[in-house]
């Protein structure tokens, strides 16, 4: 009987680890915040801009033109100050803005943000 408890803890014990395990890295957020430096700035054809951040290896954050143009991140990256953004899953949103950018594949390890407003001023 006592090997029986014991059995069934550790088979709870480890489905509650396992459960774990597969919520983490959960990136379906609506509306986030992240500040951080600006490791890359990349222009698409279509006219998106995608910036690597320095300290985020998982994630690309897409720009529209209407929240900044791609000469206004270049002068951030080069003036070494962080910048301050809010962002969502492109997931969430119904026409895609970040088209032609790199695309969230569920377990592939990075995700594509669209970057909905800067925090502050770009020319501070």
């Amino acid at each position: 009987m006592k090997r029986l408890n014991l059995m069934f803890f550790f088979l709870v014990l480890a489905s509650l680890l396992l459960q774990g395990c597969a919520s983490f890295g959960n990136t379906k957020v609506k509306d986030a915040v992240v500040r951080d430096w600006i490791f890359s700035v990349e222009t698409r054809v279509n006219g998106v801009t995608t910036v690597w951040l320095r300290n985020d290896d998982t994630g690309v954050y897409c720009f529209t033109n209407d929240i900044a143009t791609a000469k206004q991140l270049e002068d951030l990256m080069k003036s070494d100050r962080m910048v301050t953004f809010r962002y969502g899953d492109v997931k969430f949103f119904n026409n895609n803005p970040c088209s032609g950018a790199e695309v969230s594949v569920d377990g592939s390890g990075f995700h594509t943000f669209v970057v909905t407003q800067i925090v502050g001023d770009l020319k501070e």
